[in-house]
């Protein structure tokens, strides 16, 4: 007599995928150690997340960095990943996934190197020329003739004076104030603060023939990363077609006792210095002794604090207060560190 044989079916869960990760705990470590924990954990707890994406360092070309950069749609599900900025001329791309999982499938290649959250900057101040010996650099016809400076801040109000009255950047021909653009939410305003006007206006006295550059990446009181970052992308695609020499960033937040590598703004300075750019940016104005703010901290970064100029007797801010002052003497609202 015939016989069936017993088929005995297996049913296995997820077959044919990967499963669905659902619990930052379930992370695998080396993928979960490129972004920062609370990224992750919003991402499992609150749904569609706007992240930054870094390129690892030995992906040098921009051509392989387009590359790369479409990958990383690539390995996400159909419509659950898009690209909210691709800046072409740095390593970086700010990204949003709908999911933990996919999330996780773009970070965890080998060709990325990091993942950062969107960061909010708040605004700091400079100050004074004979103790940076500007005197004699100009003596010496150091002017910044034929140079630019791109001042990421609030904005500038061209049409002062000290501008040369500008009816529109680059007008009349002596204006000082070649370019103005919003990198941030268009406010309709030359500088809704006048910070970035104030900055500008120093920059103006101490390289009296070089031209400026009002990149406005505020909205309000608050500079996003991603809008600084936007800003420092055409200043490396537009540095020859300007000259530009440096960036100034009077901005920036939190503190770091070390010389901050989690940092994508960080990312964006080291490439830009990289082209020949030079970037400027305050310590901050915490009043920490052994720490800068970001992104001052950042490698790259040429941090700049702030000193007296000159004896001025006892001097009080709201924050604290130094009793005796003294040329060079490091103020008592200014971050300071070792790597300054």
């Amino acid at each position: 007599m015939f016989q069936r044989p017993l088929v005995i079916v297996l049913l296995m869960a997820g077959c044919g995928g990967t499963d669905t990760i659902t619990s930052v705990d379930d992370l695998p470590a080396a993928p979960r150690a490129k972004a920062p924990e609370s990224m992750w954990r919003a991402l499992a707890t609150l749904g569609p997340r706007s992240f930054i994406v870094a390129l690892s360092p030995t992906v040098t070309a921009p051509s392989a960095w387009r590359y790369h950069k479409a990958q990383l749609l690539g390995v996400a599900p159909a419509g659950e990943a898009a690209v909210e900025a691709d800046w072409d001329q740095l390593p970086l791309i700010q990204v949003r996934a709908s999911t933990l999982d996919t999330a996780l499938a773009m970070i965890d290649r080998d060709e990325v190197a990091a993942a950062y959250e969107i960061e909010r900057y708040q605004l700091a101040d400079a100050e004074s020329f004979p103790l940076i010996g500007q005197p004699a650099a100009i003596a010496a016809g150091k002017t910044g003739a034929g140079a630019s400076v791109a001042v990421l801040d609030t904005g500038t109000d061209y049409t002062r004076a000290d501008f040369g009255s500008c009816t529109a950047p680059g007008v009349p021909a002596g204006c000082r104030v070649a370019y103005a653009h919003d990198f941030a939410a268009d406010d309709s305003v030359r500088d809704a603060s006048g910070h970035g006007t104030n900055v500008a206006g120093i920059i103006a006295g101490l390289a009296p023939g070089a031209k400026l550059l009002a990149l406005d990446v505020f909205t309000g009181e608050a500079a996003y990363s991603t809008d600084i970052i936007s800003a420092i992308n055409w200043s490396v695609a537009n540095k020859q077609a300007y000259n530009i020499a440096a960036l100034n960033l009077s901005l920036g937040g939190g503190s770091s006792s070390t010389p901050c590598t989690s940092d994508a703004i960080g990312v964006a300075l080291g490439t830009a210095r990289a082209a020949g750019i030079a970037p400027v940016v305050a310590s901050g104005n915490n009043g920490f002794t052994g720490a800068l703010s970001s992104p001052a901290c950042a490698p790259a970064a040429i941090s700049v604090g702030a000193v007296y100029d000159t004896a001025l007797g006892g001097i009080g801010y709201g924050s604290c207060s130094d009793s005796t002052t003294a040329a060079d003497q490091i103020t008592c609202f200014s971050n300071s560190a070792s790597f300054l």
